[in-house]
């Protein structure tokens, strides 16, 4: 791909690095040169960065997906701003691509999941004239032509990321009316001052999910074996207890384990089921059957 200006300074610049902790061959990272919080939303400048590295992706067909982990309860491992690169697809993908929508120009939802997914399908237009920026019969990045392409897309990220951050937003005051109602509400003490939230992208979608919690818990029944006796999102850790981090990877249909038998014990429970419980319930009654089915194989 060639240099594009994407009207960023120097000091607003990038690092594209290989993960040290990879968890598949081909994971790397774009990290800010100068320091910015992993709590701060993405930015239009590292919207359009983040995006033209899929289309780089692609045009070398490696299709891969990007993700960004936003605020505590996020699964975060750096307080440094860092969006992440896998290759391959998430599983929702090909539901959201298969979803009927009567406006693209707004957000939307897929009924099967049991859990706040925000979605907005990229514009086809924009994304068609924004995948000839990384051919090699591109004009030079000088050119008005290539200029006015990265302002429609600029403007077509920035504007789809702000439309599901709206509707977490909406979602976020469902649940503190609903939580205020049943008399659930957290106290101020333990609530994060800024929302969490996942961010995963490809090059149709833009998917956010908000975040209840980092980390779900699953025990073990008195028998002592692996069967799910409890579900919890908490942040304790202890015996006989399984306690797991979950990411944007978990919304990607992709969770780490240790063993076999933690293996064993996320199957019994089901991603699906898990990620229900660190997210937020969606605003709308959902049909949350076959959610699992989704996520099964990848487990």
């Amino acid at each position: 791909m060639e240099d594009v200006d994407t009207g960023e300074t120097e000091k607003d610049g990038y690092y594209v690095l290989l993960n040290k902790y990879a968890v598949a061959r081909g994971h790397f990272l774009l990290v800010t040169k100068l320091y910015e919080s992993q709590s701060h939303p993405l930015t239009p400048g590292q919207l359009i960065q983040t995006y033209l590295l899929l289309l780089a992706a692609q045009s070398r067909q490696r299709p891969y997906f990007a993700f960004f982990n936003c605020g505590v309860l996020s699964g975060a491992s750096q307080p440094h701003k860092h969006i992440q690169f896998m290759p391959g697809e998430p599983p929702l993908e090909r539901l959201a691509r298969s979803a009927r929508i009567e406006n693209e120009a707004r957000p939307f939802v897929i009924p099967k999941v049991p859990f706040a997914a925000h979605i907005k399908r990229l514009d086809r237009n924009v994304v068609a004239s924004a995948s000839s920026i990384v051919t090699s019969t591109y004009p030079s990045s000088s050119s008005s032509s290539s200029e006015e392409t990265l302002d429609r897309l600029g403007a077509e990220l920035s504007m789809s990321f702000m439309s599901v951050l709206d509707e977490m937003y909406q979602t976020m005051r469902v649940r503190a009316q609903h939580n205020a109602a049943t008399g659930t509400t957290t106290s101020s003490s333990d609530a994060p001052s800024t929302p969490s939230y996942n961010v995963v992208m490809t090059l149709e979608h833009i998917y956010l999910f908000p975040r209840s919690a980092e980390k779900v818990v699953i025990a073990r029944d008195l028998s002592g074996t692996s069967e799910l006796s409890h579900l919890s999102a908490t942040k304790e850790e202890d015996e006989p207890f399984l306690s797991l981090s979950i990411n944007s990877l978990g919304f990607g249909g992709m969770l780490l384990v240790k063993s076999s038998q933690e293996l064993e014990r996320v199957k019994t429970v089901g991603l699906g089921r898990m990620l229900s419980e660190v997210g937020m319930e969606p605003t709308k009654e959902e049909d949350n059957k076959g959610c699992d089915d989704v996520f099964a194989d990848l487990a």
